[in-house]
């Protein structure tokens, strides 16, 4: 008696073949999930740098100046007399910086100042992109508020 047991090519080349199935299919479904995860986590990300700053420049008591750069997809946040960075980021490629009403004619980038009292010397919107959906940033004069809307 030779009675070997164990699986053949063929069975194995079957369980394989649906492991492969299974595995592309959530793949393509995981991609929109990627994207909302991206979206938030910039967003929670933005929200937090721009309270820093605030608070950076109230405990430091520093004037600081934000630049966002559309065309490079970043944003930078750095002190006005001694041009020390305080945050740089880079806006991940899936979402596009759209100017607005915060943009000067004629200027590549969009600025604004935080005093050393946490209060913003300019008011004005502009967009993110996030895949086919548009958000907009909406910063109050004032206290420094700002808010974020999805339009």
């Amino acid at each position: 008696m030779n009675n070997q047991q164990g699986f053949t090519l063929i069975e194995m080349l079957l369980v394989l073949s649906i492991f492969i199935l299974i595995s592309s299919i959530s793949s393509i479904l995981l991609r929109p999930q990627y994207l909302w995860y991206e979206k938030e986590r910039f967003f929670s990300q933005f929200k937090a740098d721009i309270l820093y700053s605030q608070q950076y420049a109230i405990s430091h008591q520093k004037q600081l100046l934000v630049y966002i750069y559309p065309k490079e997809k970043r944003y930078v946040v750095i002190e006005k007399l001694t041009d020390i960075s305080v945050i740089d980021r880079i806006v991940p490629k899936s979402i596009e910086i759209e100017k607005g009403s915060l943009a000067v004619q004629g200027v590549p980038h969009m600025t604004f100042e935080i005093s050393s009292n946490g209060k913003l010397n300019r008011f004005g919107t502009f967009y993110f992109l996030v895949d086919r959906e548009r958000y907009k940033i909406t910063f109050q004069i004032g206290a420094g508020r700002f808010y974020v809307v999805k339009e």
